[in-house]
């Protein structure tokens, strides 16, 4: 009888254990306008995007880190003089992790101003293509987090 007990006491906690885990899941939701949200357990959300919309980060990325890498290969003082960025410019740093920087601070930039001022700081600084693509990143930065962790 005690044995049974004991068995019938650990199913239930385990029972519970997953029934807590499978509640703070990832879930999914629509907005008024039709697009697809995932509401993350650590109370933000992110845009859901279609096998498409990866491939236009991907693009973006490539043609924004195409535009970057003469910045970046000269230690531009454009980073710290217009957007006030602190980029570790160590010689043993390879471009992609010198990027990864830059873009982060570039994201980080932009949320603590209005759109448009990051748009017009960004097109006097690269071009209207570069800056229009920057803001496209930034607007959906996880996706980019995605792409350039892989």
């Amino acid at each position: 009888m005690m044995h049974k007990l004991f068995f019938s006491i650990i199913f239930l906690i385990f029972s519970i254990l997953c029934i807590q885990a499978i509640s703070f899941a990832d879930q999914t939701a629509v907005t008024r306008d039709g697009k697809q949200v995932i509401l993350k357990d650590n109370k933000t959300w992110e845009y859901m995007m279609s096998d498409k919309d990866k491939q236009k980060v991907i693009k973006i990325n490539l043609d924004v880190k195409r535009a970057l890498k003469p910045f970046i290969a000269r230690r531009d003082r454009v980073f710290k003089k217009t957007f006030d960025l602190e980029v570790d410019w160590e010689d043993n740093s390879s471009f992609d992790l010198l990027y990864r920087s830059v873009m982060e601070g570039l994201y980080y930039s932009a949320v603590r101003q209005s759109k448009i001022n990051f748009t017009k700081k960004a097109e006097e600084a690269f071009g209207s293509k570069t800056a229009g693509n920057l803001v496209y990143l930034i607007e959906n930065w996880g996706a980019w987090r995605d792409v350039v962790s892989k």
